[in-house]
C-alpha cells in the first residue's frame, strides 16, 4: 500500500515537473522570439539614423524615437513585424529610442508592444 502511494506521489511529481517544463520552454522560445524583432528594430534604426544622421540627439542625455512605422515605411524592415500568432504588432506604439551617452556614442533601446507583449523598461 505505501509502495502505491509513493510510486503515485512519484509520477504525479514527475507529472508535474514535465508540465512545468514545457511552459518554461514555451516562454523562453517567445522571449527570444520577440528579443529577435527588438533587434532588428535596432539594427534598422541604426541605419535609419545614418542616413537621417541629423535627427540624432544632439547633447547627452538627449532622445530620440523612431517609430516602427516609420522604418517599415522607409523600407528599413522589409517584412512586417508579428507577434508570435503572426499579428502584426503596434506600428504606432512600437518604436526605438536612442539617446546621446556622450561626444560620439549612442544608445538604442527597442519597446515593442504587440497584443500579448510589451517590452518592459530595462529590456
Amino acid at each position: 500500500m505505501i509502495r502505491k502511494l509513493i510510486i503515485l506521489i512519484i509520477s504525479f511529481l514527475s507529472l508535474l515537473l514535465i508540465i512545468f517544463s514545457v511552459f518554461k520552454f514555451k516562454e523562453i522560445n517567445e522571449l527570444k522570439y520577440y528579443n529577435n524583432n527588438e533587434q532588428e528594430m535596432i539594427e534598422a534604426a541604426l541605419n535609419y539614423f545614418r542616413y537621417y544622421s541629423n535627427y540624432l540627439p544632439k547633447t547627452k542625455e538627449d532622445k530620440k524615437i523612431v517609430l516602427l512605422e516609420a522604418l517599415i515605411k522607409e523600407k528599413y524592415i522589409l517584412n512586417d513585424v508579428v507577434d508570435i500568432n503572426n499579428k502584426k504588432c503596434n506600428y504606432i506604439k512600437s518604436y526605438v529610442e536612442v539617446s546621446k551617452v556622450s561626444d560620439v556614442d549612442y544608445i538604442y533601446k527597442a519597446h515593442l508592444v504587440c497584443d500579448d507583449y510589451e517590452t518592459k523598461d530595462g529590456d
